[in-house]
Parts: structure tokens; C-alpha cells; sequence
């Protein structure tokens, strides 16, 4: 079976969740016998130029086809918001790609940066398409359903208001934000309305306002054609029913994760000092300064060590007001980036992870990795985690950018160690990659039969 897989990011240059995953899945399904092919996005600061935005590379021996895409310029015919939901350029590019490969099936696994547009094509040509969620960039142009204010977001209102807000918060001057801020809702669905109804009005600004507004049911469209939408967990069933996902269309299907190489474990805690892991990107949504003010409200001759794994260039204003918060106290360290077959070596190092995310997440693999090498999570009790962590059973959940509730469940396991075995033998169990590859080969087989 020839199979074409898409995503928003792509090995080297990027390796979290998302792409660690469709890799995984490519890998699996070549070493099944299958042709596989990736088409990826690829973030750039540079205006789009459609003779040079192009290019295709190998990766591990998988061939990869690349569109380099600015989320800050407009193209030559078309808004930024427009291009981000159904982007022309990558539309044309796409129906070429796929007359030259002729796949059998196209499994999405991410669409920013290309659009949904993709979908449309596959539509076009009559090639099915599946699309497994790993975020909410369905129903949620940010991807995270989470506020600048950090509020938690429960997805589009009417004519898009809160959506706009939340942009102009994001992209505008300070001076707009307040104004736009300011507005009621009821105003700016007025103003939206006034020149939906007025060609003439969609110039500068409101020509995206108003792309924004086409976005949700150009998304749905495309996304309620495909044969089968896979989500994780129940959350994020009901997120996208709730917004207009057909219910018909979704299927309950864990992701799959690679065995680790973890050293067995002993009945008893193994080191004196509780050994605490963070394992994320360190920007604000994944939460790490909350391990940190939480560390750091404990009393300094508490035996505990706190490391945090992550990519210290990505997000630097971040990073700096990390490293304030720490304030060079030798019970926190920053430990960089490690390959990804290192990951049993060091979720064995820990007595337990932190997940503190402030926002809905999905089921983070980290998450499930963990769980596979018996670790005990203590996480943010939102979204489909709490679907994996039970409080008190295999780990603990806390309210979210609660530091004092971290810092007391913390205190309580230095203080009775006891808890940590029991916490690792009641763990989730995950499924495998090999197992994620039998259901998705039967779900490719039935799909492309019929």
C-alpha cells in the first residue's frame, strides 16, 4: 500500500510529540512493507515565495516533501488568516504531489502550516483520508484552546468574537489589543457582519477578520469528509463534537509509543533524595516554573532535585524568567535536549514526573512513556490526562498553576517514600507501537477496499 502522511513540523529540526509520533507510525509502516511519504510544514520568518518554498529531503531513509510557510506575511493572493485555514499555494503544490505519488490513502496527522486545504484536494482527486488529532488546531487557530490570559478556552463563539480577541492580543500593538479588548462581544460580530455584507469594507485588517469568521465551517467541511477522525481519549471526543465534528466520524484509538530500554526497578525507592523530572518545551503553556516556585517554597535541607529537560533557546524571554525563579538554587537543574532513544534512561532516573500544562493538552506521549517505565506522574488534572493519572492511584493530579498543591504532594512523598512503589505497581498500561500499527493497518485495509 502506498500511504502519505502529513504534519505540521518534521524531523531534524523538530521533534516533539506530533512528529515523534507520525514518525513512529512511518517507520512501523515501511518496516510492514509499506510505501510511505511525508509531506510537512515548516515554520519560517520570511515572506512566502512560491519559486522557492518548496523542497524535499530524506529522512532515516523515509522521503520527506517540505512547504516553508510564513505565519506573518500574507501571499501574493490571499490574507494570512485565509492562507492558515486554505492555503492556495499549498493546495496547487499538493494535487501535483499527489498525481505524482498516487497514494492509496492520505493519514493526517497535523494540517498547520499547510492548511486544510490538503483535504479539499484529496477530495478532488477521490483519494480517502484519515486523520488522527493530536492537538486542537481542528476547531482552534492557536492549537491550544487557551487564552492570553491563560484562561482555559472551550473553542469558537458566534461570529468567531473571542477568537478575535485573542489574535488581536497575539499580533496587534498594545494600543489595538486594549481597544479591541475593550469592544463588547455583540460590537464586533456587528462589525464582522457589516462587512461580510460590504466586498468593498474586507480590506487591511477586516479581511482577515473576516477569513477568521469562514474558517470553522470551511474546516469542518473538509475534516467531516474524511473516512475516520482517531482521537486519544474522550475529552477530546466531546471538544470536537461539541464544535462540530461529526460523531460518526470519530474512533477511540490510543497513540502508540516505542518499548524502552529501562533498568528493572527495586521494590524501594531508589535514591535517598526524590529525584523529580520535567520533560517539555519550556514555554508557559507546558508549565515548567510552576515545578520551580514549588521547589522552591519547600525548605532547602528537604532532600529533593528537580530536573528539567527541555530546549533552553526556543522560548528565551521564558527561559530567563525560569532561571530568575531559580535564583541558583542547587536543588533545581537544567539538564538541555537528549535523543529520543535515551528517553527509558531517563524517565529511570526520576521517582516521579511533573506534567503541569495549563492547557487541555491531549494524551502527551511523555505521559504514557512514563507510565511504561512505572513511574509515577504528578499532572495537571485537565484534558485527556486525567483520563491516564488517577489521584492517589498512579500518580496525582492538581489543579492547574497550582505551585502550593505541587509543593505539598512533593513534601508528602520525601517524607513517606513508601508511596512511590505503590504508585508504580497500579500504573496505566499503554500500547505499543507494534500494536498501534496492527489496528492502523486494518483500519488502512478496510478503508482503501472498500
Amino acid at each position: 500500500m502506498k500511504i502519505l502522511y502529513t504534519t505540521h513540523q518534521f524531523y531534524p529540526e523538530y521533534g516533539a510529540g506530533t512528529e515523534l509520533l507520525t514518525y513512529m507510525t512511518c517507520s512501523q509502516m515501511r518496516r510492514r512493507g509499506h510505501s510511505v511519504h511525508i509531506v510537512t510544514g515548516h515554520p519560517s520568518e520570511q515572506p512566502v515565495n512560491p519559486d522557492f518554498a518548496f523542497d524535499e529531503y530524506i529522512y532515516d531513509d523515509l522521503p520527506v516533501y517540505r512547504y516553508r510557510s510564513s505565519s506573518f506575511h500574507p501571499l501574493p493572493d490571499q490574507t494570512v488568516m485565509e492562507a492558515e485555514h486554505d492555503n492556495n499555494i499549498v493546495k496547487e503544490w499538493f494535487k501535483n504531489l499527489l498525481k505524482k505519488i498516487a497514494p492509496d490513502l492520505v493519514h493526517v496527522f497535523h494540517l498547520q502550516r499547510l492548511s486544510a486545504g490538503v483535504l479539499q484536494i484529496c477530495t478532488e482527486l477521490g483519494i480517502p483520508y484519515i486523520i488522527t488529532v493530536t492537538d486542537f488546531w481542528l476547531i482552534c487557530p492557536t492549537t491550544q484552546l487557551l487564552l492570553p490570559n491563560n484562561r482555559l478556552c472551550s473553542g469558537p463563539q458566534r461570529m468567531m468574537a473571542n477568537c478575535v480577541k485573542h489574535l488581536a492580543n497575539r499580533a496587534s500593538k498594545p494600543a489595538v489589543s486594549r481597544i479591541v479588548n475593550a469592544m463588547p462581544a455583540c460590537l464586533i460580530r456587528g462589525i464582522l457582519r457589516l462587512s461580510s455584507w460590504q466586498p468593498r469594507l474586507r480590506v487591511g485588517p477586516l479581511a482577515d477578520l473576516n477569513a477568521l469568521v469562514g474558517r470553522p465551517s470551511y474546516i469542518l467541511r473538509q475534516a467531516n469528509n474524511a473516512k475516520r477522525i482517531f482521537v486519544t481519549n474522550r475529552f477530546m471526543h466531546n471538544m470536537l463534537v461539541d464544535n462540530g465534528i461529526l460523531s460518526k466520524k470519530l474512533k477511540i484509538m490510543p497513540f502508540g509509543i516505542q518499548p524502552l530500554n529501562t533498568v528493572p526497578r527495586s521494590p524501594q525507592t531508589a535514591h535517598d533524595v526524590l529525584k523529580v523530572g520535567f520533560i517539555g518545551t519550556l514555554n508557559h503553556h507546558k508549565g515548567a516554573h510552576i515545578p520551580i516556585k514549588a521547589i522552591r517554597s519547600l525548605p532547602p535541607s528537604m532532600r529533593i532535585h528537580l530536573s528539567l529537560y527541555g530546549n533552553r533557546q526556543q522560548f528565551p524571554e521564558y527561559v530567563r524568567m525560569l532561571d530568575h525563579l531559580c535564583s541558583d538554587d542547587p536543588r533545581i537543574e537544567f539538564k538541555g535536549t537528549f535523543p529520543s532513544d535515551q528517553i527509558g534512561k531517563i524517565l529511570n532516573a526520576f521517582d516521579v514526573l511533573v506534567l503541569p500544562s495549563l492547557w487541555y493538552e491531549n494524551t502527551p506521549l511523555i505521559l504514557l512513556q512514563a507510565q511504561a517505565a512505572k513511574l509515577p506522574v504528578i499532572a495537571t488534572d485537565l484534558g485527556g490526562m486525567n483520563e491516564v493519572v488517577s489521584d492517589g492511584v498512579n500518580g496525582f493530579l492538581i489543579p492547574p498553576d497550582d505551585d502550593q498543591k505541587l509543593s505539598s504532594i512533593l513534601e508528602s512523598l520525601v517524607k513517606t517514600p513508601e508511596l512511590i512503589p505503590k504508585l508504580r505497581q497500579n500504573r496505566y498500561t499503554p500500547m505499543f507501537i507494534d500494536q498501534f500499527g496492527d489496528l492502523l493497518e486494518e483500519e488502512y485495509r478496510d478503508i482503501v477496499g472498500r
